[in-house]
């Protein structure tokens, strides 16, 4: 399988980093270029009364406050687990569903494989695959390398 271009998930949490050596070391190997993505979730679903106007330019500053802190995160994730590889952030923009989401992500910017830990979740984790790697199994045209993460 020829990869030129593979996109990487990551919840952000120290368990998804597992899946950053073995993508880091693909990406060497056959000199690819890494697209790591995040998924930001949904805002709060609120609506302000009249006397709360305000509140919407609030709450958008705030998402974009949220954005920029994680945006930073990746980049020092990138820079400290990939070894020096170029590694284009992506965040995303939750939609009802990760998978079709990152499935569009890839399909859009051309990416040949999607690298995606477990769920690992203990003893049931390790016996059924987690809702959203099932679901981007069946959204994704592209292959999807699911990478065992458990935690100890």
């Amino acid at each position: 399988m020829e990869i030129k271009k593979l996109l990487v998930t990551t919840d952000l949490s120290e368990l998804s980093t597992a899946v950053f050596e073995t993508a880091a070391y693909e990406a060497k190997m056959k000199g690819a270029k890494i697209n790591l993505v995040h998924v930001i979730g949904p805002p709060t679903q609120y609506y302000p009364s009249e006397m709360e106007i305000g509140f919407e330019g609030i709450l958008s500053e705030y998402r974009e406050q949220e954005k920029e802190a994680i945006n930073k995160k990746m980049n020092e994730f990138a820079k400290k687990n990939f070894h020096g590889l170029d590694v284009e952030v992506s965040i995303l923009n939750y939609e009802g569903s990760e998978a079709e989401l990152i499935a569009k992500h890839a399909k859009a910017n051309k990416c040949d494989a999607i690298m995606i830990a477990s769920a690992g979740r203990g003893a049931l984790g390790q016996v059924f695959i987690g809702s959203t790697v099932l679901r981007l199994l069946q959204f994704a045209n592209c292959p999807v390398i699911v990478i065992p993460v458990h935690e100890t």
